[in-house]
Formats: structure tokens, C-alpha cells, sequence
């Protein structure tokens, strides 16, 4: 399977793949939304593992986050496209961040990535390129949406 296949390439990132797994639904009957809180907790306690900034970030996100893809995976067809891009599309965000306007205000969220300098444009050719690597596009279709 997938999944099988990509496990080598994460060899840098296993420890923290895994420490998410952990901490999933470490909030879990707060009566706050339990991936946030659980995010600000591996945020907490990630260092004191000894786990790096970097890896501290992508717990973190992969905490938060963990019902949307969850969602995703059990609610939505994994082999549309639409799915892929909807998703993709978010991950862009999440991995440099995005700002929202409400009542006057504007609330700005930083990414993942956020603290590294990657641009959106550099943060959308890393999604690109997972979404090749997993064989979801073509050589040819990446092409494509790189000409101008």
C-alpha cells in the first residue's frame, strides 16, 4: 500500500509522526475544542521530549489537525481529485499560514513553516510535489500548472 511505500522517505520525521500518533487526544474531555488544546499542550511538552522546534511545529499541527484528516479520510472519496487539491489547498495554509478578518479585526494564524521563511508559492510546490510523489499527478499535469 501507499502508506507502506512512504514510510522510508519519512525517516527524518518518524519521531515526530509518532509522538503525534501519541498525543492525538491528549485534550481529549476538555470542554475546549480538544485539538487545539492538544496542540498547545504538545507545544508544551514536545522540547521536553527532545524533540526539535521544527518537530515541535509538525506534532503540533499534526495534533490540531488530526480530525480534519481524519474527516477526510473517512468522508470523502480519496481518489478524487477534488479531494486531494481541497486538502492540498489546506495544507498550503497551514504550512505558512493565513490571516482571517472578523468584526473589524484581523487575526493572523502563522503556519507550520512560518518560523522557516517559506513563501507560499515554495509552500505550494512542497505540496506539488507530495501530491507526485504519491502519484496523485502526472509529470506532465505538475507541468502544466507550473507554466505561466
Amino acid at each position: 500500500p501507499l502508506a507502506h511505500s512512504l514510510m522510508p522517505g519519512l525517516k527524518k520525521s518518524r519521531e515526530a509522526l509518532y509522538v503525534a500518533v501519541l498525543l492525538h487526544d491528549i485534550a481529549k474531555g476538555r470542554p475546549e475544542d480538544h485539538s487545539e488544546a492538544g496542540a498547545r499542550i504538545a507545544r508544551r511538552i514536545c522540547p521536553h521530549m527532545g524533540l526539535s522546534a521544527a518537530d515541535t511545529e509538525t506534532v503540533a499541527w499534526l495534533v490540531e489537525n488530526h480530525l480534519v484528516m481524519s474527516m477526510t479520510a473517512q468522508t470523502r472519496d480519496l481518489n478524487d481529485r477534488k479531494t486531494i487539491e481541497d486538502f492540498a489547498g489546506y495544507a498550503a495554509d497551514d504550512l505558512t499560514g493565513w490571516k482571517e478578518r472578523k468584526d473589524g479585526e484581523t487575526k493572523v494564524y502563522p503556519g507550520v513553516l512560518a518560523s522557516h521563511g517559506v513563501s507560499r508559492a515554495d509552500a505550494e510546490q512542497m505540496v506539488l510535489a507530495a501530491r507526485l510523489k504519491a502519484g496523485w499527478i502526472t509529470e506532465d499535469e505538475l507541468a502544466a500548472q507550473e507554466a505561466p
